[in-house]
């Protein structure tokens, strides 16, 4: 007996030290550790209920919180034989010498004491059925305390097994019961409660797919269950798992893809009778043991894995990433991985960019290797839909992001935004539906923001083009900055505008022309090109936001620039000894004054008056001969000026051969040439025969011409040679009026061009735009020979 007495001395102190030891631990750990554990409960509660089930059957599972004081945790699984009783009160896990019931009643189970110290335990005897309540004291804070409640839960144990009445009524129940009144901090419990409760509805959808020996699990008045697996025949060991909830009939759907060891799985929905996948949510564990290992969130892996073959970790927050064994199962899940993406690669409908996230900022050496792995297999497979109506890789041949995604943080202008970017020829993008959803797989956005930063500051026109790759360049920057303007108020003295040489300029270094003259633009570049070259780019429209920090020049502001330029010209140069620069601005001069001789007279004031200090020797010398044969004849100014003025006269004068003698014919002709008038005239019908070729090359695909009228007139040779590209080769394109079935050439420059190889001549009347060739030349002259004696 005294034997006996010292044993059970033993015992009682033994158990009490253990209890009280981890109790200790937990009351000294930190309190982010403390929250964690009391978050843990619930797993570890329904752990302990797996490891009651019977063999060939499941368990059913339900909690219940009243939201203030009182925790119930039930299964209809195995009660309690002698062994776990006993570790149920002396705290020594069954785990050390079975494990096949892991951690039940063991440390994991006594960090549920953090919840409520008194926990009640209403289960019954497996073997024979007798019922029991036992309550759990773990509240004191000595050894003493906690032997004193070891001793007395030792005593019911005894009474229990030694128990053979059997008129009481069988309980098949077990009941855990906490009293969170029992708890120094009641709060903190509660609110522990609430996120484990939190927790089990994000995880127990994969719970009950992984783990086959839970029937159902009733919580916040739910009743969940897993009605039926249907295989997938397109992938080995891959099913479908329905869960649904008793109730309300609700269906949730898992796809289950088996390998040696273990799982994978991923959420599935159905819209319109398809199935689409959906979003892992970020608080899901990515890795399973059976049980969801809470603090692997952020593992490294797309969908959820489960092994049961894991080497958990001690707290079973994760695995042993360098453990062998582990390593083999991780390998065999992602080759499972790529057969399951493989297969779904080509259905972008079921947003299968789902597939493909996972937490990409990783530490470990192992983790970012393991990421590199999977990045390798998702960034080569074509199942990005893109605006252009593709499927692609994100992921060039070369390994290069190929793939942009349009980001801006105005969500009313998102579409806006993306369409914007879907109109670069050069840029590939998702489809607008598809763009959020690829976002934080392909992590290569693009906002206008980064239009400014990368491809226009420091950046000339030519090189945003090469960028860009269309012809509509022009077009799009006008789109661009207006939709700047409609999403932003600030920061527009940063943006940056073409000037005239396409050179990217901000708004302080330009010059916007309020209606300037087009012949007055022309005299400035010939006075100080620099000024000529700030002014805005030809086409390009400036919004208001942006116009109000660029200089604006009017017809006067520069006028007054000529004139400054002009009078100094005077001061230092003769009539007889101008250079040949000055000559050229001077005649532009006189013929604008020509021209427009009543705004000239406004604009000019003094040097429109001294307009003849502007006159070459030569002219000088023409005009007093010019005088004198005026005099000599007694003719007026009046007359002579209405015969030059008269169009139909002069054209008349000329083609009256019978009565003309050809010297006269040929200085009428000479006379009419060189009227301002004539120079009117042929100048309006070259600047529509012009435009109307250039509207008829930029509309074929074969020319390649710039995207303005304006632009391609800057780079003119001559008013009727311009340069092009044909089929990808450099050609010229000579532009001729053909009114009244003729084609005249008056310029040098022409008849130099059409001396080459590569030139092409189009003619207008008005109407119809046409391609001369050599063989309508032949044809309409009927010429049928060619001397060539003065060719060689």
């Amino acid at each position: 007996m005294q034997s006996q007495i010292i044993k059970d001395n033993m015992l009682k102190n033994s158990a009490a030290g253990t209890i009280f030891n981890e109790l200790e631990k937990l009351k000294k750990s930190s309190k982010e550790d403390q929250n964690r554990l009391r978050r843990r409960w619930v797993w570890e509660l329904i752990q302990n209920a797996c490891d009651c089930c019977r063999d060939g059957e499941q368990v059913d599972i339900t909690i219940t919180f009243n939201g203030k004081s009182i925790l119930t945790f039930s299964h209809n699984g195995k009660g309690f034989n002698e062994e776990n009783l006993w570790s149920m009160v002396t705290q020594i896990s069954s785990k050390q010498s079975d494990d096949s019931t892991t951690g039940q009643f063991g440390t994991g189970f006594i960090t549920t004491t953090l919840l409520a110290p008194q926990i009640s335990i209403a289960s019954f005897m497996e073997d024979n059925g007798n019922p029991f309540v036992l309550n759990l004291d773990r509240s004191g804070q000595t050894r003493e305390e906690i032997r004193q409640s070891v001793e007395s839960n030792i005593q019911l144990i005894e009474n229990v097994i030694s128990k053979t009445d059997t008129s009481c009524e069988e309980r098949n129940i077990t009941t855990f019961t906490y009293d969170l009144t029992s708890s120094p901090e009641q709060g903190n419990s509660i609110d522990s409660i609430n996120k484990g409760i939190e927790s089990l509805g994000a995880h127990l959808y994969y719970l009950m797919n992984f783990n086959g020996k839970i029937k159902s699990i009733t919580y916040n008045g739910k009743i969940l269950e897993v009605c039926k697996r249907v295989p997938y025949p397109n992938i080995p060991n891959s099913n479908i798992v329905t869960i649904r909830e008793v109730h309300t009939g609700d269906q949730t759907f898992i796809f289950n893809s088996n390998f040696e060891g273990g799982s994978i799985a991923f959420p599935l929905l159905v819209n319109d009778g398809f199935w689409n996948f959906d979003e892992i949510p970020e608080t899901v564990t990515r890795l399973y043991c059976d049980f969801p290992l809470i603090g692997s969130e952020d593992y490294p892996f797309p969908v959820v894995l489960n092994s049961d073959k894991f080497n958990v970790a001690i707290d079973r927050n994760g695995i042993f990433e360098a453990d062998p064994s582990n390593i083999a199962i991780i390998q065999k899940a992602i080759n499972q991985f790529n057969v399951v993406l493989e297969h779904f690669s080509n259905q972008p409908q079921m947003n299968n960019y789902y597939l493909c996230k996972f937490d990409r900022k990783q530490m470990s050496e192992y983790r970012i290797n393991l990421k590199k792995q999977l990045d390798t297999i998702i960034m080569s497979k074509n199942m990005v839909e893109t605006n252009q109506g593709t499927l692609l890789p994100i992921n060039d041949s070369k390994g290069n992001v190929q793939i942009f995604v349009p980001r801006t943080q105005r969500e009313e202008f998102k579409k806006e935004v993306w369409t914007l970017f879907s109109e670069i020829p050069n840029l590939t993008i998702p489809t607008f539906l598809s763009a959020d959803g690829w976002r934080d797989v392909i992590n290569n956005d693009i906002d206008l923001d980064d239009v400014i930063k990368k491809q226009l500051i420091d950046k000339s026109l030519d090189d945003f083009k090469e960028w860009f790759g269309g012809t509509k360049t022009i077009e799009w920057l006008n789109e661009y900055y207006q939709l700047l303007c409609d999403m932003y108020n600030k920061d527009f003295d940063k943006v940056v505008v073409p000037n005239t040489e396409g050179t990217f300029c901000q708004p302080r270094e330009l010059i916007l022309g309020d209606n300037i003259l087009p012949d007055l633009r022309k005299i400035l570049a010939m006075v100080d090109y620099s000024i000529e070259t700030r002014f805005v780019y030809p086409g390009i429209t400036v919004p208001e936001k942006i116009e109000t920090f660029i200089p604006k020049f009017s017809n006067k502001d520069i006028a007054e620039i000529i004139s400054s330029y002009t009078h100094s010209l005077l001061s230092k140069e003769k009539a007889d000894n101008r250079t040949t620069e000055t000559e050229s601005l001077f005649a532009s001069l006189l013929s604008l004054f020509a021209k427009l001789p009543t705004e000239c007279e406004k604009l000019f004031p003094n040097l429109y008056e001294e307009r003849a200090k502007l006159r070459s020797k030569k002219f000088v010398d023409d005009l007093n001969q010019l005088g004198d044969i005026i005099s000599e004849r007694n003719v007026s100014v009046d007359s002579i000026n209405a015969i030059f003025s008269n169009e139909n006269l002069m054209r008349e004068l000329q083609k009256s051969s019978e009565e003309l003698s050809d010297e006269v014919k040929q200085q009428l002709h000479h006379i009419y040439k060189h009227s301002f008038y004539s120079k009117q005239k042929i100048d309006e019908l070259i600047n529509r025969s012009t435009r109307n070729v250039f509207q008829q090359l930029h509309d074929n695909p074969n020319y390649d011409i710039p995207e303005t009228l304006q632009e391609w007139e800057t780079k003119k040779l001559s008013p009727t040679v311009f340069k092009a590209k044909k089929n990808e080769n450099e050609i010229f394109i000579v532009i001729r009026p053909s009114d009244d079935d003729k084609i005249i050439f008056h310029e040098d420059k022409e008849l130099s061009v059409l001396d080459s190889n590569f030139y092409e001549l189009w003619t207008d009347n008005g109407s119809v735009v046409k391609q001369i060739t050599l063989g309508d030349i032949l044809k309409t002259t009927n010429i049928s020979v060619i001397p060539l004696k003065n060719i060689y």
